[in-house]
């Protein structure tokens, strides 16, 4: 069965009530922890993640890990919020030092040469209404040659470690289109209701059966369907 979304009026004429809105994402990161170490003394870094959806996981990665030396500079490739802990632990691991430190001239590492890297991705909690992600790393360097990475052989400021979204995708939600907790009046649109998807939305999933609209207005999001349509536009 294909799923199509059905419109039966034209998505730009004026909107009358009732007017159903799919709420937008509320998602908040929060970054946390020691950044700064130097030879055994660990660091701690951990993210939290709250939204009122889950994660939508379509997008790539939503955060990284950056190590800074000086001038040398490492960071894992992106990390999705959601990903599970042995995909988690393997990108951080290859993270990659590249650099022409006069100490490491030419030099490229893998993190896992420098440090012990444990990470923890916490059990989600999950309500009626809201996600939480949460993850930790704890990063114990190990020698590198006669000398710790961090020491003061190769570095007077100590190895800053942290984590954040440069270069990465902007999280999003996604949700089933049936979800009632989703639509600003409680329910999933009817036939007769004019659907506004605003900025901020996220992605929602159609169902497997067809969906009639008296409307659809979409100023942001992501609709998923084997098949959308809906009446051509006007010349």
């Amino acid at each position: 069965m294909i799923a199509t979304l059905i419109l039966l009026l034209w998505p730009n004429r004026m909107i009358a009530s009732p007017v159903n809105k799919w709420n937008p994402d509320d998602i908040s990161m929060a970054y946390t922890g020691s950044s700064v170490f130097r030879d055994q003394t660990p660091a701690e870094l951990s993210l939290t993640v709250k939204s009122n959806g889950k994660i939508y996981d379509g997008d790539g990665g939503h955060f990284r890990l950056v190590l800074h030396v000086e001038d040398v500079v490492g960071m894992s490739d992106c990390i999705r919020i959601g990903d599970g802990l042995l995909n988690v632990q393997y990108l951080v691991g290859n993270t990659t030092f590249h650099n022409n430190y006069t100490n490491l001239v030419n030099s490229s590492m893998s993190l896992a040469q420098v440090f012990s890297v444990k990470a923890q991705k916490l059990q989600h909690g999950i309500s009626s209404v809201n996600w939480l992600y949460t993850y930790k790393f704890s990063f114990t360097q190990t020698k590198f040659g006669s000398h710790y990475f961090g020491s003061s052989v190769y570095t007077s400021k100590g190895l800053k470690a942290s984590l954040n979204s440069t270069g990465c995708a902007l999280p999003r939600t996604v949700g089933h289109w049936y979800d009632p907790r989703r639509w600003s009046l409680g329910a999933a649109p009817s036939s007769t209701d004019h659907v506004y998807f605003s900025k901020s939305v996220g992605v929602t999933v159609l169902p497997p059966t067809n969906v009639s609209v008296a409307s659809l207005t979409m100023l942001d999001g992501l609709l998923l369907a084997h098949n959308t349509t809906g009446p051509p536009r006007p010349v």
